[in-house]
């Protein structure tokens, strides 16, 4: 009797019509693996090894790394191949400004449409922050960080605003994570979601709006990363 080999689930998915999202996966992991450092600036990524890490074919990594291209966190180099693209300051100034101007934007909305549940949602989120903090878990902690930022999007019912500032700051986000190892500046972070949390809860727009800006532009301190 011959024994069938159990298919890859990805291979199976694949098959079945899901190639696009196949392709979705693979690229938010290899986004999040240049994002969090674990493929660093000018890193060649070999094709034959990521497919075999993540079980996947050619096709739907071809796909993600034009993803990635188009975000500028890969260099598609017929020749030599795919490198992990360098952080560059006009990029991260970029996407510093758009962010800022955004979820600033948002402040007056906010305290608009601000409700005991989002009150609570973004308390629990700051405890869960310090939890992390504690035990060294700074990828968690960034994850924290992300939610608590969509949340206030959230509560102020634009929940798209959030999705663009995230799309806008995959750069911006490699100079953070370069600075969460350090652990006084992960304290005055959950420090500023206090006080944001404060002031808007207050309803203070103009105090809301300090604290927050403040609090983006720490992002700022991190940038001698560029210089290295």
């Amino acid at each position: 009797m011959d024994v069938v080999a159990e298919e890859p689930v990805s291979e199976i998915g694949r098959r079945e019509g899901s190639a696009e999202l196949l392709s979705e996966r693979v690229y938010a992991r290899l986004k999040r693996e240049i994002v969090f450092g674990r493929l660093p600036p000018n890193a060649k990524i070999v094709e034959r090894e990521i497919c075999e890490q993540f079980a996947v074919s050619r096709t739907p990594l071809r796909e993600a790394l034009l993803r990635l291209a188009a975000d500028g966190l890969v260099i598609v180099k017929p020749q030599s191949g795919t490198l992990v693209a360098p952080i560059t300051l006009s990029r991260v100034m970029a996407a510093q400004f758009i962010r800022e101007r955004l979820e600033c934007g948002l402040v007056r909305r906010v305290t608009d449409c601000w409700n005991r549940a989002g009150h609570a949602t973004l308390l629990e989120n700051i405890a869960a922050q310090k939890v992390a903090a504690e035990c060294n878990d700074f990828e968690g902690f960034h994850d924290l960080d992300e939610a608590f930022h969509g949340h206030m999007s959230i509560i102020a019912g634009l929940p798209d605003v959030w999705t663009t500032i995230a799309a806008s700051k995959p750069h911006l986000d490699r100079i953070r994570i370069e600075s969460l190892d350090r652990r006084k500046h992960i304290h005055d972070l959950i420090l500023d979601h206090t006080d944001i949390v404060a002031a808007l809860a207050d309803r203070d727009v103009s105090k809301a709006k300090r604290r927050l800006r403040a609090h983006l532009r720490q992002v700022l301190r991190s940038l001698e990363y560029l210089n290295q």
